[in-house]
């Protein structure tokens, strides 16, 4: 998870499966000044991750407050909880990702002798997160890198990962 001191943009990002005994599993926030700390999500997954609070937690104390602005987002917890701009966001706390698995890279990363792809949530085929997302950054690559475009299909999908058109190979590299 995020644990926040101060204002995060997340844009084609994933945080789920976190696990947390208090607090926002996913994204817990600490308000310690008396100025409002901005958490934004853009094209970015949260949701799936356990914790008494939830996926999120805006935790108050000098007075200071959360702005939480939303788009093109899959939340997994109560709209409610976005006070700021809130568009074309999914609400579910089931993403239909897999788990953290070696779906490919361009470049491993590593120690030397020590290299593999960076362990990536794969994208089941009916999973909301398909085509609902944006590319404000315009990337030319997913999270693996080259050899990974940014949209396949109609738009960028959620997240920092693409779904493939084929299944991806353990510690496949692409040259």
């Amino acid at each position: 998870g995020i644990c926040a001191l101060g204002d995060v943009t997340l844009t084609n990002s994933t945080v789920i499966a976190n696990q947390s005994a208090a607090g926002g599993a996913g994204i817990e926030i600490s308000d310690a000044a008396t100025n409002a700390i901005t958490i934004t999500l853009v094209s970015a997954v949260l949701a799936a991750n356990i914790g008494p609070e939830g996926n999120f937690n805006p935790r108050i104390n000098n007075g200071g407050g959360v702005v939480l602005p939303v788009s093109h987002s899959l939340f997994g917890d109560d709209p409610a909880e976005i006070n700021g701009t809130n568009s074309d966001n999914v609400f579910t706390d089931a993403p239909d990702l897999l788990g953290l698995a070696y779906n490919g890279c361009a470049v491993p990363a590593g120690a030397p002798g020590n290299t593999a792809c960076v362990q990536t949530h794969a994208v089941l085929p009916d999973s909301p997160v398909l085509d609902t997302g944006l590319n404000p950054l315009n990337l030319a690559t997913d999270q693996r890198g080259i050899g990974f475009p940014r949209v396949i299909g109609a738009a960028a999908d959620i997240g920092a990962v693409e779904m493939y058109a084929r299944p991806p190979q353990a510690n496949a590299i692409v040259d």
